[in-house]
């Protein structure tokens, strides 16, 4: 199985890494790192590179700090 995102963002790689991690070694081809698929990065990743692959960090959630200010005012928000 290979896991991947083809758009890419910072984002969406956290999101691979956790998925990857969650297959089996031996059914896993691949973790595409879709983050250096676009040249603004949304986020810093909490990841551990290893000799060939990636695992997730320590870090809560998808181990992402998001940049607000690159993803500037939501279109749209809920609740108060």
């Amino acid at each position: 199985m290979s896991v991947q995102e083809t758009a890419g963002s910072s984002i969406a790689f956290a999101a691979v890494i956790h998925l990857g991690a969650t297959v089996p070694t031996r059914l896993l081809r691949c973790v595409l790192n879709c983050e250096d698929m676009v040249a603004l990065k949304t986020a810093k990743v909490d990841a551990v590179f290893t000799g060939g692959g990636v695992l997730p960090g320590g870090s809560p959630g998808l181990g992402s700090t998001i940049d607000e200010d690159v993803l500037g005012e939501p279109a749209m928000t809920w609740g108060d």
